[in-house]
């Protein structure tokens, strides 16, 4: 949820700049829009194959592809997409994508940039363009974006050619639809908005003819889709079966028509070209409407609304804009003003706007998890830089106490007991695979080797793919202290009241009440005799280091090792026990 948090607050941050960039120039504007739609790009393009339903899926699919020959690709399909055939313009891509990299996060990061270019232009049309920015996200369109990644494309660029429809450029709008086409055959359902969008629409009417299918529909709908089932294929027969509706997209929907009805209300288009806009706004305000309606009864009928969807992003903020001008017409009496001026004033209208449309992601945080999107992760985020992340945190703890302390909280390892002291920071790459009690402390240094890569070489050697890597566990009890430098293989255990000697290279198991020391470690005496000549020894040094300071211990220190007075502790009779 946190990666959705920070990208909200960063468009609402860019907002301020654009507040203030409308005071400077369209260029700076222009600006802070490209820099919005790329921080959308990148987290789509940084995303982890777990994030979202179908992620995954197109990743299998752009690796099958990038194994086939460019000559063999009309002809074959796979099983990820149920044997119903996958458009050749999207195969094509994918091989394109794979002339450049087969790292199956390729094909992700190359959607997302046609996400980012796509995202620009569609801005770039809006009256507001930050606020079109703001409305992508808030609605869900960024995470549908993710989850359905060649239809959503395929809409938006699509939906960037129907600024020509008032135009009247045909070579233009069909040319964005050619596009589209290179990632979802959706995109052949604009076409007829070429046509439709030359009658007019009236607001009022709109109005009327929604009222009636949000009215209609859910009644005649389970009495229609049967006789329709009848004469369509399978495959398309179970999009229609009827389905509860979801909440979050009648939140959406519900936002959708309340800027509508402001628009109803207020609306005062006066030039061609202006009124143009509208009346595509209007065409579709309406066929997204009734895409919702059939929502109601079936969730399939949401991609439809879904697909068209991304121009009222655009719509909207032209809404909002001809209120303006509605309100420095006058058009609206002095007592509905009294009542309404609040909303729609110059002033308050678009912060109202913004208000509702991040009420609205949260809510789609709360309701449906943004489509199946969290927890959000990064594909750089895997296990490998999870753990040098926690490598680099750990070195910033100086303390070896607090270091356990904080993995043995995140239960880091199997099992990990009290007042344990870490000065080493990397503890291999399977620490699942170690386990120790209390009182373990490890010097500077301590390598833990879970497993080897033997196997790789076997592999190569002998041309084998069914060689596995020997994995073993690491066992340590209690009171247990691994000198610096040491190295502890797998398939050992270390028993309680063990010392580890430094620079020891562990390979098979220590018993308990034992000292050991070499590479192999071998045994050399026991924990008992250890623990008495470490009593010895405290008794003839002439400092105590929990009761003095730093500076008092060195200058003793000094006075003791290079004045001829030191004692040796362990004396060479005692040595050669």
């Amino acid at each position: 949820m946190a990666p959705y948090a920070v990208l909200l607050l960063f468009i609402l941050v860019l907002g301020l700049i654009a507040r203030e960039a409308a005071f400077v120039g369209k260029r700076l504007s222009k600006h802070v829009t490209a820099v919005g739609c790329f921080a959308i790009a990148l987290m789509a393009a940084l995303r982890s194959p777990t994030v979202g339903a179908d992620t995954s899926n197109y990743q299998n699919y752009f690796s099958w592809i990038a194994g086939i020959p460019l000559t063999d690709i009309a002809s074959t399909d796979t099983a990820y997409w149920n044997s119903q055939g996958t458009e050749i313009t999207y195969k094509l891509f994918n091989k394109f994508v794979s002339m450049f990299s087969v790292d199956p996060q390729a094909i992700t990061i190359a959607c997302a940039i046609v996400l980012g270019v796509g995202l620009y232009c569609l801005c770039c049309q809006s009256k507001d363009s930050w606020l079109s920015l703001l409305l992508f996200v808030c609605f869900g369109l960024f995470q549908t974006a993710m989850n359905i990644a060649p239809s959503c494309l395929a809409s938006i660029i699509a939906t960037v050619g129907l600024r020509y429809i008032p135009q009247r450029n045909p070579k233009m709008f069909f040319l964005c639809i050619a596009l589209g086409l290179i990632f979802h055959y959706a995109s052949l359902m604009f076409i007829p908005l070429y046509f439709l969008g030359r009658i007019g629409y009236r607001l009022k009417g709109v109005v009327i003819i929604l009222i009636v299918a949000f009215a209609a529909i859910p009644v005649l709908y389970t009495s229609i889709v049967p006789l329709i089932a009848l004469v369509v294929p399978s495959r398309w027969a179970q999009y229609l079966q009827v389905e509860r509706v979801s909440l979050s997209q009648l939140g959406v929907w519900t936002f959708y028509a309340g800027m509508f009805m402001l628009a109803v209300l207020f609306s005062n288009s006066r030039d061609d070209d202006r009124s143009e806009r509208i009346n595509l706004a209007n065409m579709l305000f309406l066929v997204v409407g009734i895409a919702y309606a059939f929502t109601l009864c079936s969730m399939s009928f949401s991609r439809i609304a879904i697909l068209f969807a991304p121009y009222l992003v655009v719509a909207i903020p032209e809404y909002l804009a001809d209120a303006k001008e509605s309100m420095r017409n006058s058009r609206i009496t002095r007592r509905t003003m009294t009542y309404l001026d609040w909303t729609v004033h110059a002033s308050h209208a678009k912060t109202v706007t913004v208000s509702v449309a991040t009420a609205v992601f949260v809510l789609r945080l709360a309701i449906n998890n943004i489509g199946l999107t969290i927890p959000y992760e990064f594909f750089f985020l895997g296990d490998k830089m999870k753990r040098y992340l926690l490598i680099i945190k750990l070195m910033l703890m100086r303390d070896g106490y607090k270091r356990a302390e904080y993995l043995r909280k995140r239960k880091y390892f199997h099992r990990q007991g009290e007042n344990c002291f870490f000065q080493p920071f990397n503890f291999g790459t399977e620490p699942h695979l170690i386990s120790m009690g209390s009182n373990v402390y490890f010097a500077a240094g301590v390598r833990f080797l879970t497993h080897d890569v033997i196997a790789l070489m076997l592999r190569t050697k002998l041309g084998r793919e069914d060689i596995n890597e020997r994995v073993g566990s690491i066992e340590i009890g209690n009171n247990v202290f691994v000198g610096a430098d040491t190295t502890l293989l797998y398939d050992i255990k270390i028993g309680s009241n063990v010392i580890v000697a430094a620079g020891s290279l562990v390979s098979k198991d220590i018993p308990d009440n034992s000292v050991c020391a070499g590479r192999p470690a071998r045994i050399i005496g026991t924990f008992v005799d250890y623990e008495k000549r470490m009593l010895e020894y405290s008794e003839l040094m002439p400092w105590k280091q929990w009761e003095q300071r730093r500076d008092q211990i060195v200058h003793i220190e000094r006075e003791y090792f290079w004045s001829g007075k030191r004692k040796k502790p362990f004396s060479s009779k005692t040595n050669n026990k």
